[in-house]
């Protein structure tokens, strides 16, 4: 699995990095065929509390999963992605084992 961290005009620490890479690496262990994990870190200028905007697509075989979130903090809308991209994974996974 590739995990890719896009942050366009600015510049993560290390302190969130390391959390997002930790947050999205569970989902390689909920479902193996994860290609690829493009998570974009963004800053809003527009709303003044929930200014940070994290998006993620996780790219598996002939699917593809999407989730967004704006909150006050990058660690709490990373967190609530990843915990929604972790209910379509399992939503998916059962789908599939239920066709076969």
């Amino acid at each position: 699995m590739q995990l890719i961290i896009e942050s366009p005009g600015m510049a993560p620490d290390e302190q969130l990095i390391r959390f997002i890479q930790q947050k999205f690496q569970r989902l390689e262990r909920l479902y193996d065929r994860i290609l690829k994990i493009v998570v974009v870190l963004r800053k809003e200028k527009h709303n003044r509390k929930k200014n940070c905007r994290v998006e993620a697509h996780v790219s598996a075989p002939k699917k593809l999963f999407f989730s967004g979130l704006q909150e006050e903090a990058f660690e709490k809308a990373a967190a609530e992605v990843a915990e929604s991209l972790e209910q379509q994974l399992r939503r998916h996974k059962t789908e599939r084992e239920e066709i076969w």
